[in-house]
């Protein structure tokens, strides 16, 4: 009759003893799961509605609150959130109550009341803690998550088909559980970090050991993708108006140091980018309405970024070749080619100056922050040994057919870094 699961209980925010009723799904939730047959959300929901409530309660239940509860391991898409929201406007009322726990609902509530010391093998368990406890330190590395991570995966055997299903669900509950805590304390960036190694990693391991056909370890990789992909759009629905404002990302770090602002800033138009890159992704995979209107946005909000932070012509390292590039590539898949060349041409104009006269904030071919806080007239050839910035510069000329672009960035290789090698 619609329901999966009865139990009665505490209400774990309002502390009500309540009948709970759960309806159970798997994986993301969409538009075909919501109103397509017999087994949809909204059917089971009805049912539970027109025939469990009236003749399947028991007698010394029938006063007590009624909550409803969707369950997923997964996430609720951005196609049926809509619909979700104005079914329970329309049927919600004193007595009756309506409930998401999706995939990071039930992370937090096992880690609160199921999380035990039989999970995780003691090494696993300390490494996982020390992760937890540094969670809310910005400059964290990371490095504690993604050390279990690779252990985890390691440990995903081939033959083994019910050791590799507790191993996957190890890894995905600690991931959970994770982002839970990112997302807690406002902290998105970790969230969508160890997200994309997870994405990485495992992606290497299926293809080193050959599980594509592992209907297990594809769902967990499936999963895991959709995951980042839903951080990386609440990332730009929290930063949307900062980038749309006039140098409305400095500051937001309240370091004070004009280097770490532009990092940041550079962080930001990379988390741009590869939104705009899985959303594209999405329109080749399933070509929905939102998927199309979400890139489009994304789009103009890359042009904002770029228009409202002048920084992003000043790249600072070499690697940063990287976050343009991707930030291009979305607005070359969206037809936007005159922004690009105007973008490019200020951009080299930026580090010609920056180069030139004043022998500081031009892209080195380093990572480290204290090079790029001790460059200086006398060691700037130093750091400017290598450049692929300057190559793909060059290459984005060709790809637009633009002379002066190419022309441009060819005399000042030529002339003003000649032994600076672009490949």
């Amino acid at each position: 009759k619609g329901v999966d699961l009865e139990a009665v209980g505490k209400d774990p925010d309002s502390h009500i003893k309540t009948l709970f009723l759960f309806v159970i799904k798997c994986g993301d939730l969409g538009r075909s799961e919501w109103d397509t047959d017999e087994q949809s959300i909204r059917q089971s929901i009805n049912e539970i509605k027109d025939v469990y409530l009236l003749n399947n309660i028991s007698p010394e239940y029938k006063d007590l609150p009624i909550e409803i509860i969707l369950v997923t391991g997964g996430n609720l898409q951005q196609s049926i959130q809509e619909q979700w929201i104005g079914y329970i406007k329309q049927n919600q009322n004193s007595k009756i109550t309506f409930s998401l726990w999706d995939g990071d609902r039930l992370a937090e509530y096992f880690y609160k009341y199921m999380f035990n010391e039989g999970m995780l093998i003691p090494e696993y368990r300390s490494i996982f803690r020390r992760a937890l406890v540094r969670i809310d330190d910005p400059s964290y590395n990371l490095k504690d998550i993604y050390q279990l991570i690779d252990l985890l995966i390691k440990d995903i055997p081939l033959k083994n088909k019910r050791k590799n299903k507790n191993c996957l669900l190890t890894m995905k509950i600690c991931l959970k559980i994770f982002i839970q805590w990112s997302k807690d304390i406002g902290n998105l960036k970790h969230a969508i970090n160890v997200a994309e190694f997870i994405v990485l990693r495992f992606w290497e391991q299926i293809n080193k050991t050959q599980l594509f056909n592992n209907k297990s370890v594809i769902t967990i990789l499936i999963e895991v993708y959709n995951e980042l992909l839903n951080l990386l759009i609440q990332n730009t629905n929290k930063f949307s108006s900062f980038y749309s404002t006039k140098n409305g990302l400095h500051g937001y770090t309240k370091s004070g140091n004009s280097e770490i602002e532009s990092l940041r800033v550079f962080e930001q138009l990379g988390f741009l980018a590869e939104t705009g890159l899985l959303l594209y992704f999405e329109i080749l995979r399933i070509n929905d309405i939102n998927s199309r209107k979400s890139f489009i946005n994304t789009s103009s909000l890359i042009e904002d970024i770029f228009n409202n932070h002048l920084c992003l012509l000043n790249p600072l390292y070499d690697s940063h070749s990287i976050e343009i590039n991707m930030s291009l590539y979305v607005l070359y898949l969206s037809g936007k080619k005159d922004f690009i060349e105007k973008i490019l041409l200020s951009m080299i104009e930026h580090i010609h100056f920056a180069y030139v006269h004043m022998s500081k904030y031009f892209p080195i071919c380093s990572d480290n922050f204290h090079d790029l806080i001790n460059e200086n007239k006398e060691n700037k050839e130093e750091f400017f040994q290598i450049s692929t910035l300057l190559f793909w510069i060059l290459e984005w000329g060709c790809i637009l057919e633009n002379d002066e672009l190419y022309d441009t960035t060819y005399k000042f290789i030529s002339e003003k870094c000649p032994n600076t090698i672009v490949q």
